[in-house]
């Protein structure tokens, strides 16, 4: 997670070089999202931490605030496969479009969660918080992140709210 998270970070930075700011945001926002689920040694580089606040200060700025929270977000809730298939391709925008204030892509979202992730997100929809889920569940909260990180990419939704009415449809 750790290697795709710094490869990102410098696939951002060349896109921000070449004026590709859309794709800097996805990749950006997936660094910084894979940054959190692992340990993050770019924390103890300033340099390093300099350069990724002037990049998507910049980017920020050229696609507008509203435009990179959407495309920085939905990088975030890539998978790497998605990634992976992307950055491949060379695309400024992946395949997939971002979705809308929570619209999803199909109906069949809620069948592709495993069935661990079917139980987070139940316990999601109702309200309970990570912690409360890792303990009714007895694993880590830290699983239950990634559990709810991946749950909210696969329903193709923004926010853990709209888990209940994603799982409705």
């Amino acid at each position: 997670m750790l290697v795709a998270a710094l490869c990102c970070l410098g696939l951002a930075w060349h896109a921000h070089a070449r004026k590709r700011h859309l794709r800097a945001a996805w990749l950006l926002g997936y660094a910084q999202s894979a940054r959190k689920l692992g340990s993050d040694p770019i924390g103890m580089l300033p340099s390093l931490l300099e350069r990724q606040d002037t990049v998507t200060t910049t980017v920020r700025a050229e696609l507008g605030a509203a435009a990179f929270e959407r495309w920085y977000r939905y990088g975030a809730r890539m998978s790497g496969d998605e990634v992976l298939r992307a950055v491949r391709a060379d695309t400024d925008e992946p395949p997939r479009p971002p979705a809308a204030h929570g619209a999803r892509e199909d109906d069949t979202g809620a069948t592709r969660l495993t069935p661990r992730e079917r139980e987070v997100a139940s316990l999601a929809a109702r309200g309970l918080s990570n912690r409360e889920i890792s303990g009714r569940l007895v694993i880590s909260k830290r699983t239950v992140d990634t559990h709810v990180e991946r749950i909210l990419a696969k329903l193709h939704v923004a926010a853990r709210t709209d888990i209940a009415r994603a799982l409705e449809d």
